[in-house]
């Protein structure tokens, strides 16, 4: 009897050690998990800050230059990158053709001269023109404005 209480006693010893080993692999499993979630995160938030910083140095393609770099940066005990002002600076000297110095330019208007006319001839104007004045005027218009009688 003693011999089956001790058998019993060491297979439930060796089912949670078993259970032990398991729960443990689990539990460091779940820990790189959560390192590379935090590592992901990191990156992203550096992303984010880096881009803001590139565009705002005139970058062109400011995803494109994060990616040259990202394994050079280097973040503080709150997992903020440290050296970005370095690494942009850096940045504009190896790629300067990457970063537009240059003010935009002035925006060309497609549409200049298919707009309507504005009218700029009114009932007061018309009855201190000449006849020879009133006759060079778009007569469709002179109608609208004596039809309207302002």
């Amino acid at each position: 009897m003693n011999e089956e209480i001790q058998k019993i006693e060491g297979d439930a010893t060796a089912g949670s050690a078993d259970a032990e080993s398991e729960t443990g692999a689990e539990l460091e499993k779940l820990r790189r998990e959560n390192l590379v979630l935090k590592q992901v995160i990191r990156m992203r938030a550096a992303d984010e800050r880096i881009t803001r910083e590139l565009v705002d140095a005139g970058a062109r393609s400011p995803k494109l230059l994060f990616e040259t770099f990202k394994d050079r940066i280097e973040f503080d005990e709150n997992d903020e990158p440290l050296n970005v002002p370095h690494l942009v600076r850096d940045l504009k000297k190896m790629y300067p053709e990457q970063f537009d110095n240059n003010p935009p330019l002035r925006q060309i208007d497609a549409a200049a001269g298919v707009r309507a006319k504005q009218t700029l001839i009114t009932h007061k104007s018309l009855s201190m023109m000449s006849p020879q004045e009133i006759a060079k005027l778009d007569w469709a218009e002179v109608r609208s404005i004596l039809a309207a009688g302002e």
